[in-house]
């Protein structure tokens, strides 16, 4: 199998941590971020790295702004994927606070690729020596690196699949924000966030129910093999009101009490729609028919 791993660099001055990074990576291709005076840094890299490979390098013209090390870092990843590269690690040990900063940024949130992995070379752990210079605060002294895998945050609490969701959600595409949300759940280990994700699956389900003017929904009923049937109204008492994470909606968003209060609104309209007899029911009926009509228009369904 051909290599492909591609590591992302930004340079500061230190070239040690660097030479280790990539000496036990071992890239095809080394594509290296830097000042205007750290390009020497990049030259005595390459003299001193044990494995060879190919490499580029993007400079960055301000290394104290998070900006242009931001929109250089685009660059370079757009690059890559626009060639083909799809193993790409990001290690983000050297350089400015500023260029760390806009390399991570850049490789998180809507990215090219799935397959981005996070690298830093800090110091191994030792009772018996100093491992940093300047009292044990400063730079690994050589010698003692040790690679250090990093997560993707975004990866790790399923940010993108919450946002997408919940965009998705807002928009009246509900097919497309259940997928996010199991999606979410899918890929989350935090038990929290796996709960709340679990509570947007059945809270857009009921909602997709009542968009087709169901006055029931069905549900498989794990523990007893089978398919229930609910009222909507019954069940978005005891599945929605009843169980709503009022904390876990707090920390997701800042109106949650609004929401949860709109919640508690449109239980009682159901009430009112579904349980009372057919007549006094239409006064519901018509208002729910129109509503819905508006939410066709504005998804653009005339």
């Amino acid at each position: 199998m051909s290599n492909r791993k591609v590591l992302v660099m930004s340079v500061g001055g230190s070239p040690e941590p660097l030479i280790h990074s990539i000496d036990n990576i071992k890239p095809k291709l080394v594509y290296f971020i830097h000042s205007e005076k750290t390009l020497s840094v990049v030259d005595e890299i390459n003299k001193n790295t044990k494995h060879k490979y190919d490499y580029l390098t993007k400079q960055v013209d301000n290394h104290e702004s998070i900006e242009d090390a931001f929109e250089k870092s685009k660059e370079v990843l757009f690059e890559l994927n626009k060639k083909g590269w799809d193993e790409i690690t990001i290690d983000f040990t050297g350089g400015t606070k500023p260029m760390t900063a806009g390399l991570v940024l850049a490789s998180t949130g809507d990215k090219y690729t799935d397959s981005y992995n996070y690298s830093y070379v800090g110091s191994k752990m030792s009772e018996n020596a100093e491992v940093r210079n300047k009292d044990g605060v400063g730079i690994v002294i050589s010698g003692h690196e040790q690679i250090k895998p990093q997560k993707d945050p975004y990866d790790t609490y399923a940010v993108l699949e919450f946002n997408r969701g919940k965009n998705f959600f807002n928009h009246y595409q509900f097919e497309a924000a259940i997928q996010n949300f199991k999606e979410a759940e899918a890929k989350l280990d935090d038990g929290e966030l796996k709960d709340l994700a679990k509570f947007y699956i059945k809270l857009v389900n009921f909602y997709q129910k009542w968009d087709k003017f169901n006055d029931r929904i069905e549900i498989y009923n794990e523990k007893l093999d089978k398919i229930e049937s609910f009222k909507l109204p019954s069940y978005f008492y005891k599945e929605i009101i009843q169980k709503c994470p009022n904390e876990l909606l707090n920390n997701d968003f800042d109106n949650s009490e609004e929401f949860i209060n709109q919640l508690n609104n449109n239980l009682e309209f159901l009430r009112l729609k579904i349980q009372n007899n057919q007549k006094e029911a239409m006064k519901y009926y018509l208002p729910d028919l129109l509503n819905n009509a508006h939410r066709k228009i504005e998804e653009g369904f005339f």
